[in-house]
């Protein structure tokens, strides 16, 4: 299958188009101010950046640096392994081998969707359509404003539902939708050619998947299971070769599953984060986040269950990837992940008909169709370069600019830190910490931190000037602070009822001994652990 020379023009459009924010962020930088390289949900690519800093340092397990509570460091992912031995070569920094891999994991999940769609439309132009689909569409968010609130359409808040919003923000999505594609490619062939090799090449690729991103396994499965169930009602018979070949793809992947049990059961740190909830949102609000472009795969769909081909996987997959966010799981909405893939697919099927009848170039129509349902992806970039002006982010918590005191400030602790010390930071640069100075932070990610509300409070009974001596000292014990982050501008903090209290001085504690200083930001050593 020859691939057709507008690929190699539609895939570098897409990465270019996604990397506007980053490009703008860049050109606001200042003498006094720097741009992280980071713009929605900072504080997840932190935890990225920090898994990337543990392998690039040599460490082959991960271990939870948002988390102070005791770990056995028995984590480990084969993605942040290999980026983390990228970050190893000179004059390559941490976060440019995040956008390198974000690139490269960009391009190929869009070239893997354009050789997939070939198993079910065999003509060029229909997949240059997909693949045009895929990477430019998204719902209808955009008539609902630019909020990020979780009762909004998806394709306004959550990256994993939306092709494109992967292709900007995140890597480790890329890479997960990239071998669910390819496991669900090689298990079709294995189903249609009976080779064992198929079936081994996909129990490679799950095996991959369930140690990158263990939840999109259990989609890869469902919708696999619900396609033979349905594949072997059209048939009217049961391929027993098929079932043993998917067995032999499970079996090679369950290794890696049942390692992940294993961390479950036997690391707190890692099965509290897994238990952290992210639910589902109403129905509706998938509905609209993919807009015209499931109404035409909906339109799809009577046509795809007559034929009884192939395609009834695309169909499976989209019925399956609706249900599955609403699954009694605690990670509900991240099984969203990949829906957008078969939707674009029978999207086109129906444009190809729309295209006949209006006389149009399929691949005009697939153009117009991206336009259409591109808004909400503009939208999307265009609010967050808005914060990126004013310094915020979705979260409000988090800065996408450091002034050159912070930036000089963790590259202090870069230097001095050790993995194992611990910074009590300043709520909105705490999630920096582990990123940038391998250190662990008391406090800096709302799911990786275990009790994280809990010790936010805590943070600010230390600060509070009313606080005594004794229950500093205590705390500092306790947790085994190393270090302690201060911003001097900060004088007062404000409370949920508009009233503010005053902060103490630390120059004043002898427990606190001041080893860096750089504008407004200091470093104190805790002297009585």
């Amino acid at each position: 299958m020859r691939t057709n020379r507008s690929v190699l023009l539609v895939i570098p459009a897409a990465l270019l188009l996604s990397s506007l924010p980053y490009i703008f962020g860049y050109s606001l930088n200042t003498p006094e101010s720097r741009f992280t390289g980071l713009t929605y949900n900072i504080d997840d690519a932190c935890v990225y950046l920090s898994w990337i800093r543990q392998a690039a340092d040599g460490h082959f397990f991960i271990r939870n640096q948002f988390a102070i509570e005791s770990q056995g460091n028995l984590q480990f992912n084969i993605l942040f392994l290999a980026l983390g031995w990228i970050a190893r070569l000179p004059h390559i920094p941490l976060i440019g081998v995040f956008h390198l891999a974000r690139l490269v994991f960009g391009a190929l999940l869009l070239f893997a969707i354009y050789r997939f769609s070939g198993f079910f439309l065999e003509k060029q132009e229909h997949r240059l359509a997909v693949l045009i689909v895929a990477a430019f569409s998204s719902g209808v968010g955009w008539l609902f404003g630019g909020g990020t609130d979780r009762s909004l359409p998806v394709d306004m808040w959550q990256p994993e539902a939306i092709t494109f919003l992967s292709l900007y923000l995140n890597p480790l999505f890329l890479c997960a939708q990239i071998l669910m594609v390819a496991s669900l490619a090689y298990l079709l062939r294995a189903r249609e050619t009976g080779m064992a090799r198929h079936a081994l090449a996909a129990g490679a690729f799950l095996l991959l998947l369930a140690n990158i991103h263990t939840y999109d396994v259990l989609t890869v499965g469902v919708v696999w299971i619900a396609y033979l169930i349905a594949s072997s009602a059209a048939e009217m018979r049961l391929n027993l070769k098929t079932i043993l070949l998917s067995c032999l793809a499970a079996l090679i992947a369950a290794p890696a599953l049942l390692y992940q049990w294993r961390l479950y059961n036997a690391e707190e740190v890692f099965r509290l984060r897994v238990q952290t909830e992210t639910l589902s949102p109403a129905i509706w609000s998938y509905l609209a986040g993919y807009g015209i472009v499931l109404l035409l795969a909906a339109a799809a769909l009577p046509a795809i269950i007559k034929r009884r081909d192939r395609s009834l996987l695309l169909a499976v997959w989209a019925v399956v990837g609706f249900l599955l966010p609403y699954a009694p799981l605690m990670q509900q909405r991240k099984l969203v992940m990949g829906l957008h893939i078969p939707l674009a697919m029978l999207a086109v099927y129906t444009l190809i008909s729309l295209s006949r009848r209006a006389r149009l170039p399929l691949v005009w129509a697939a153009i117009l169709l991206a336009l259409i349902a591109i808004p909400s992806n503009i939208l999307f970039m265009w609010r967050d370069a808005k914060w990126l002006a004013q310094n915020e982010t979705a979260t409000r918590m988090h800065r996408p600019f450091l002034d050159n005191s912070e930036v000089s400030a963790l590259k202090w602790l870069d230097r001095h830190a050790r993995d194992t010390d611990t910074v009590l930071a300043f709520p909105d640069v705490a999630c920096f910490i582990p990123a940038f100075t391998g250190a662990r932070t008391y406090v800096g990610h709302w799911s990786e931190t275990p009790s994280f509300a809990w010790k936010l409070r805590v943070w600010r009974a230390f600060v509070e000037s009313d606080t005594s001596d004794d229950s500093r000292l205590n705390f500092l014990r306790r947790w085994r602070i190393s270090y302690v982050w201060w911003n001097t501008t900060l004088k007062e903090l404000p409370g949920p009822d508009g009233s503010s209290t005053s902060v103490f001085n630390p120059d004043k504690k002898p427990y606190l001994q001041k080893v860096f200083e750089s504008g407004g930001i200091r470093v104190y050593q805790a002297v009585s652990r």
